[in-house]
């Protein structure tokens, strides 16, 4: 729902989070963007995107001070929020280099408890609890926040596996290959162990 004094404006800020391209880029434009702003025009709001880290939008939202947030799961456990039809679903995987001499077997969730996994930041919260008990075991297993450096430290050889959604990781790693970080042919396998999350 929207507060009166959004309806009133006819502005709606709406939190995206700042940079999870193709979906979104901080520049204010992304699928996820976009489509939010097209729907919400067309039921007269102007949509102002606001751009900041996810603890700090629950806070905001809480408090009054942003009137919705895109790309949450209905786990949010957000307070006194209601929630639009999934509309996006990520699509999580394991991946892992094709080229890489002692190439990991993975073939099940609870392979990744033997090897060097880098995650999505709060993957462990997101992916499930069978996960969550996998990788606490493994101390190997960690999470970064910038998803660049996760693909690229797949790509330089630098960890076994990456989990994360298939579009963002092609999407780093055609950036990676145009600016000659890494090699053109480098070939990787995704390993579809997750549902899709759908998001709202």
């Amino acid at each position: 729902g929207l507060s009166i004094a959004a309806s009133e404006s006819r502005e709606i800020k709406i939190h995206f989070k700042a940079y999870t391209p193709p979906y979104v880029f901080g520049s204010g434009k992304g699928i996820v963007v976009d489509f939010v702003s097209e729907i919400m025009e067309s039921q007269g709001y102007t949509v102002k995107p606001v751009f900041l880290p996810i603890e700090r939008s629950f806070k905001m939202f809480a408090e009054g001070n942003i009137d919705a947030i895109a790309i949450i799961a209905k786990s949010s456990g957000l307070p006194h929020a209601f929630y639009s039809n999934a509309f996006i679903a990520y699509h999580n995987f394991a991946i892992i280099l094709k080229s890489k001499e002692s190439r990991p077997e993975i073939t099940r969730l609870e392979d990744l408890g033997r090897f060097d996994v880098i995650g999505f930041q709060y993957a462990r919260r997101y992916l499930g609890k069978e996960f969550g008990r996998i990788v606490s075991d493994n101390s190997r297993y960690r999470e970064i926040a910038n998803q660049e450096t996760q693909v690229l430290m797949l790509l330089k050889g630098r960890t076994d596996v990456v989990v994360m959604d298939k579009a963002i990781f092609t999407y780093y790693m055609n950036k990676l290959i145009r600016s000659n970080r890494v090699d053109a042919d480098m070939a990787v396998e995704f390993v579809d162990l997750f549902d899709p999350s759908p998001y709202r």
